[in-house]
């Protein structure tokens, strides 16, 4: 029955029309339990240090060796930014536009693949394929895929990326190493009626949406959140902790203020750009 009510939520949230575009964006009103509370059990007393970009203190942002730096680091993961080019590749990157990061001004969802893959994101490096990161990705190591192409409205319609998102993460054989990120929760709750066993994170840096995080998550079955560390408390700490859901802090690179965080509340990770200074100080707390 649980997934019978699946398949009709699909055919209610994800009416096309030919081109594979969806139509809405509304909330329904609840998922049942998917994901048992093993994983947040396993990981619940430890704090995960992930490397935001890999570890992009030290290699250009969003780049192989930034992501290879990490794991050379000792990070637990890796988040990385996901755009999608004209022609629907997945590409690792984090804005719309590629000026900020290359000095040539292109849209990516207005831009082929063949002529990203020539610009350079620095020192040289080209902008990777989501392929190319599961090839290097440690066993037992976690990737951290943070969807930003919903923030166009096309692209944000074409249901055809979450297809193809889906379906990269099953040829990795890696499902289980994957956490889907995501600021909007509609966007997040259309991936989870395709594949309900995914583990989805929500972002959030608003304060008045800090108030109701414990409530959402448990609502719509997401596994945990990553908040901006300075808008953390201990009401929200506590929420979470009472659902057993996680709780990830973005994004922290001095060490003495990841140590204060973790103090104070119950933090699960931190995203970071230098997975070294945040594990070197948290040494002594992680023992």
């Amino acid at each position: 029955m649980k997934y019978l009510f699946y398949f009709f939520i699909l055919f209610v949230v994800f009416s096309c029309d030919g081109s594979g575009n969806a139509e809405s964006d509304s909330l329904i009103e609840s998922f049942p339990e998917t994901i048992s509370s093993g994983w947040y059990q396993k990981g619940k007393d430890s704090i995960r240090i992930i490397a935001h970009g890999g570890a992009s203190a030290y290699e250009p942002f969003n780049s192989i060796p930034a992501f290879k730096k990490a794991f050379e680091l000792n990070s637990d993961g890796i988040e990385l930014d996901l755009m999608n080019s004209k022609d629907d590749s997945l590409m690792v990157f984090h804005d719309l536009n590629t000026e900020r990061f290359t000095g040539a001004n292109y849209n990516i969802v207005d831009t082929k693949f063949e002529k990203l893959r020539t610009l350079d994101i620095g020192k040289g490096e080209k902008m990777p394929f989501l392929n190319e990161v599961f090839k290097i990705l440690p066993p037992g190591k976690k990737i951290y895929l943070e969807i930003k192409w919903w923030q166009d409205p096309t692209a944000r319609k074409n249901a055809r990326l979450i297809e193809k998102l889906i379906d990269q993460i099953e040829k990795s054989g890696r499902i289980n190493d994957c956490v889907v990120v995501c600021l909007d929760i509609n966007y997040l709750i259309k991936i989870k009626l395709r594949k309900p066993e995914l583990n989805l994170f929500w972002i959030n840096y608003d304060v008045e949406n800090c108030k109701k995080t414990g409530d959402l998550l448990s609502k719509y079955n997401l596994q945990g959140c990553n908040i901006l560390y300075s808008i953390i408390n201990l009401e929200l700490s506590n929420s979470l902790v009472a659902r057993n859901k996680f709780l990830f802090a973005w994004t922290i690179n001095d060490g003495a203020l990841a140590l204060d965080l973790c103090k104070k509340y119950k933090i699960n990770g931190i995203f970071t750009d230098k997975p070294d200074v945040i594990r070197n100080s948290l040494s002594k707390l992680m023992k």
